[in-house]
């Protein structure tokens, strides 16, 4: 089961991060290594292979949520690695994240929050009035990261993402 969160841009704020670079199609493979890292042992593992990660990576740049918004979406490289990448797509006036990941050793360091908040300020710039995402239930870290940002459970008649889909 997952909880549907949305966050009103209007009650907002967000901040830039110079470190973040775009995501690149050409970096596919490794942000599908960064993918597996970070779901494997997870509540949200669901027995992918690397070969799936890859997969769900290049759906991803090929629109499968709805338009990549390159401006929202972003990765923090470590050495040139890139250990925490955030996919932003467009959902009618609003903005839908369905991922963020970190990489295992890099958990915990602030680099999930960084993407976001760079996220809710693109967002803003881009004139967009919400974000929204899914959690998994029992992904306790993940959603207590995204409270404290502000997200609040999404009202049961907020259109459809293109999750729904």
């Amino acid at each position: 089961m997952k909880f549907h969160l949305l966050l009103d841009l209007d009650d907002a704020s967000g901040e830039e991060d110079g470190e973040a670079a775009p995501l690149l199609e050409s970096k596919t493979e490794e942000i599908g290594e960064a993918f597996l890292d970070a779901f494997l042992g997870t509540i949200d593992y669901e027995g992918e292979g690397i070969e799936e990660a890859v997969a769900e990576v290049k759906d991803l740049f090929a629109g499968a949520y709805g338009k990549l918004l390159p401006e929202v979406s972003g990765c923090l490289l470590q050495g040139g690695s890139v250990v925490s990448a955030l996919f932003a797509a467009e959902n009618g006036k609003g903005v839908f994240i369905p991922y963020v990941v970190t990489i295992k050793r890099n958990s915990g360091q602030g680099y999930a929050t960084r993407l976001i908040n760079r996220a809710i300020l693109q967002a803003k710039k881009g004139g967009y009035g919400f974000i929204d995402l899914y959690v998994t239930k029992g992904n306790d870290k993940a959603e207590r990261l995204y409270r404290r940002l502000g997200f609040k459970d999404a009202p049961s008649d907020t259109s459809k993402t293109a999750a729904d889909n």
